[in-house]
């Protein structure tokens, strides 16, 4: 999980929090800290202990914040918001800590944090999505056994809430996973939904070198974010256009997150935990323009596509079916915004051109899914 750039994006409760507790002691615990501090100055000298159960951490601290057993976790309030640091095990933490009279509990993936609470309640999708057949070919078309377990376990969050399979195949490397995404020297990457910069700082340092960059980030903050975080890193041969991805030219309303600018959505399509991550009325929409990447005729053709615009994958693969057609590139689609995403973006890509190689891979606890094809 890459270090973000822009805002940490808390779940609702937790932003008037003034005193918190972290739980594991680990790189995510100091990625937390150091944002934490940085978006809430309360906070300071409020981050009361780290708890861990490793005993050979006990006793030393990170940032000045001091590593407890998780025995000493007795004296403190049961309303302090606990903050779970750990990528795996999450399931068995949460146990243990409602055991001891803590509830209002958060899972932090290095940009956001989660009520515990929020992802329990999550209803299970309607079963009349879940497609058998489609299904069966999806994983017909899957390229090794890796990819079938993360699109099971998928499945299974989504339509039964088991979410602990999904937990256990985390894996870091978002859009670059070692042995699928390989980079060459002349690489035109494609940032759908580049957010904050972040996904092209991580291609340019992993590419060393490449012939062009386009980000596209419709939302002005966000916009204006990523130009300076190019200007800032000197990221040359890039530009970052204002530009919503989809399969049509004209325009549409962006949904803007009051908390979390990676959930920012255009208002057709349907978002994940809504209520954890709230929106703000109409009034705080933004109108922004839509273009599909095949009618942009773009000066580079892209050899490396990434999306993860919160629901909007599927028709924006159809805007760029003609380049996918013709040139193949590699594609790092997002499938965890929508059930039937799991299976329809898939047999869209198998659709467009079959000799693909499909690969899914899951980045984070619960969401993160990002199917991979490559030739």
């Amino acid at each position: 999980m890459r270090e973000p750039i822009s805002r940490l994006a808390l779940s609702t409760g937790l932003i008037e929090a003034r005193e918190v507790i972290i739980y594991g002691a680990g790189v995510n615990a100091r990625r937390l800290l150091s944002q934490l501090t940085w978006m809430q100055p309360a906070l300071q000298g409020n981050i009361l202990c780290i708890a861990d159960e490793d005993e050979n951490k006990r006793g030393r601290g990170i940032l000045g914040i001091p590593i407890v057993g998780i025995e000493a976790l007795n004296a403190y309030e049961r309303g302090i918001p606990v903050l779970i640091t750990p990528e795996r095990g999450t399931q068995e933490i949460t146990r243990t800590l409602t055991g001891l009279g803590f509830e209002s509990l958060y899972y932090y993936n290095g940009e956001s944090c989660h009520s515990a609470a929020a992802v329990a309640s999550q209803p299970a999708a309607d079963p009349a999505m879940y497609d058998a057949a489609k299904i069966a070919v999806v994983e017909r078309l899957l390229n090794d056994d890796k990819s079938k377990a993360v699109f099971y376990a998928k499945l299974d969050s989504w339509f039964k809430c088991e979410h602990i399979a999904v937990e256990k195949l985390f894996e870091c490397d978002q859009y670059f996973p070692s042995g699928i995404i390989r980079l060459g020297k002349k690489e035109v990457f494609a940032d759908c939904g580049a957010m904050d910069g972040g996904t092209i700082l991580d291609f340019a340092r992993r590419a060393g070198c490449w012939e062009y960059i386009y980000g596209f980030e419709p939302v002005s903050a966000s916009y204006e974010l990523c130009r300076s975080v190019l200007a800032s890193h000197r990221i040359v041969n890039a530009r970052i256009e204002p530009f919503a991805v989809s399969a049509r030219w004209g325009t549409a309303t962006v949904m803007l997150s009051n908390n979390n600018i990676g959930a920012h959505r255009i208002s057709d399509y349907e978002a994940v935990f809504q209520d954890d991550f709230p929106y703000g009325d109409n009034s705080a929409g933004e109108t922004v323009e839509v273009r599909s990447l095949d009618e942009m005729e773009l000066e580079h053709i892209p050899t490396f596509i990434k999306m993860d615009i919160e629901g909007g994958e599927l028709d924006a693969l159809k805007g760029a079916s003609g380049t996918i057609r013709a040139h193949r590139p590699k594609l790092a689609i997002s499938v965890y915004h929508h059930p039937a995403h799991l299976y329809e973006i898939p047999l869209l890509i198998n659709e467009l051109c079959q000799d693909y190689q499909i690969y899914f891979r899951q980045h984070s606890l619960y969401f993160e899914t990002v199917c991979y094809a490559v030739c």
